[in-house]
């Protein structure tokens, strides 16, 4: 220290100490004694070492002008301020070369209250409030780092408290296409909507997606989204609690072309690329409910692509309920191969089969078979159902005589209100019976079966089975590349 600032150094300290000394006397003088002085006491505390050059200026206007500190400098608040309307102008610019620095350490020490370590504001209409910038083009750099050690903390909260418009509480962008616009490094929640345009994260490598309530969707995801897991449940779980909700949705709303509204695949050798499972143990449930609305297509396709063994397109099984059906169809139902019903053959069921085929006919026949014995005269009355009249016309009878004789057996009297009788030119003839009949229900009355019908839509000119006739599957009727390769998918 100089042995002039020894000198004023007492001599500024009781000066500055009067209050009447205060104000534009005491600018004066810290301007005429700042550059003379290696060290300022006020109040018995250093603010500040080194030298400080102010400008005058008139009381009450902020001061300009440049500062030259090493050391300490303490005050109940600071400003700093840049009155440049333009450019790259900083209220503040602070900085270390340290290894370990910092530039800026804000400590909010008080226990309580809402307090802040920094506060900063912006109130451009194109402002930032804060920007942390890396500039290192290599290493793990941070634009911005924000710890907590609290159990119930936030190591970053943004707040949009605008109740309109477009706007976003964490908003976090990226240009490489290897990157993340936003990435979790642990679990990801959100109580409400998770939407996206369709860019930035395509890829989550997630065991479990979890903390979303019943009320909250996933909607608009960036495609694709792939979720991978080797967890034992479930890579996406969907609950939804209301009565008509839907938990899972899937869509593919080209108005054209091959798409899908959920692709399922399964590489087990026991597995299930779907199973749908109705729980309740009541009322109509379904464990899948398809519809289609297509006039050429399909509410199911069934497809067994194996060349051997004993493959299913469609497999019902319903063997518990005594009045149940394993497949119902409320309808017609077609094949172009034959009908056959299968059971374990009786003799070796545990290796073979035994197939009895459905008979063939143009038009949808009923009949009815019977053994009835004449009596002493040869006659005999044969009772049909109570419904036989409101469901049959066109009767046909054929009458078999069993027996070691040579008795003739008629039909006397033709079917009436149900009944029909026989007559045999014996008495105490055994006669075996067969009605047939043309269904006449009220659904054939109103579908008036043909034996002959054109091909339309896409079907016309295609064949159920090309090989058949000696041509490839591409003449097939339900053939197209690119709807096989959406069903058997890319070569694994």
């Amino acid at each position: 220290m100089s042995p002039s600032a020894v000198a004023y150094k007492p001599t500024i300290s009781r000066w500055l100490s009067k209050p009447a000394n205060l104000g534009l006397q005491k600018r004066k003088f810290m301007k005429r004694y700042a550059l003379l002085a290696a060290t300022v006491v006020v109040g018995g505390a250093v603010a500040f070492q080194g030298s400080v050059n102010l400008q005058a200026t008139t009381p009450g206007s902020p001061q300009t002008g440049h500062s030259n500190i090493t050391g300490t400098s303490r005050a109940g608040s600071m400003v700093g301020y840049s009155n440049t309307p333009t450019g790259i102008a900083f209220g503040g610019d602070f900085r270390t070369v340290s290894t370990s620095g910092r530039g800026v350490l804000g400590n909010a020490s008080a226990t309580s209250g809402v307090t802040y370590g920094g506060l900063f504001q912006s109130f451009s209409t194109t402002g930032r409030g804060i920007a942390g910038i890396a500039v290192a083009t290599s290493g793990f750099s941070v634009g911005g780092f924000f710890t907590t050690n609290s159990p119930d903390g936030k190591g970053v909260q943004g707040s949009s408290n605008a109740v309109t418009g477009l706007n976003y509480g964490v908003y976090g962008r990226n240009l490489s296409p290897a990157g993340y616009g936003v990435y979790s490094d642990g679990n990801m929640a959100a109580t409400g909507i998770i939407s996206g345009n369709g860019s930035g994260l395509t890829s989550v490598n997630a065991d479990q997606i979890d903390g979303l309530d019943s009320t909250a969707f996933l909607q608009s995801v960036p495609s694709p989204l792939n979720l991978t897991s080797a967890s034992n449940f479930y890579t996406i779980r969907g609950e939804n609690t209301a009565v008509d909700g839907t938990a899972l949705y899937g869509k593919a709303g080209a108005a054209t072309g091959y798409g899908a509204g959920g692709l399922f695949e399964s590489f087990g050798t026991d597995g299930r690329a779907v199973v749908a499972l109705a729980q309740a143990s009541t009322g109509q449930t379904s464990g899948v409910y398809v519809q289609n609305h297509s006039s050429s297509g399909r509410g199911i396709y069934g497809w067994s692509t194996s060349a051997t063994g004993t493959a299913y397109g469609v497999y019902g099984q319903a063997n518990l309920a005594a009045d149940g059906f394993a497949v119902f169809a409320n309808g017609d139902m077609g094949a172009s191969g034959v009908k056959p019903f299968r059971i374990d053959h009786p003799s070796d069921p545990e290796n073979k089969y035994l197939l009895h085929y459905a008979a063939e006919s143009p038009m949808p026949q009923n009949f009815y078979v019977g053994n009835v014995v004449t009596d002493s005269q040869g006659f005999a009355s044969v009772d049909l159902p109570d419904y036989f009249d409101e469901i049959n016309r066109n009767f046909k009878y054929q009458l078999t005589v069993v027996g070691k004789t040579f008795a003739q057996a008629v039909v006397w009297e033709k079917i009436k209100d149900n009944r029909f009788q026989i007559r045999t030119s014996e008495g105490g003839i055994e006669v075996s019976w067969e009605v047939k009949a043309d269904r006449n229900d009220l659904y054939v009355r109103r579908k008036q079966p043909k034996d002959v019908v054109n091909k339309q839509g896409f079907e016309k000119g295609t064949y159920q089975q090309p090989d058949l006739y000696g041509f490839g599957p591409e003449r097939g009727m339900n053939y197209e590349a690119r709807r096989m390769k959406k069903i058997i998918g890319p070569k694994k």
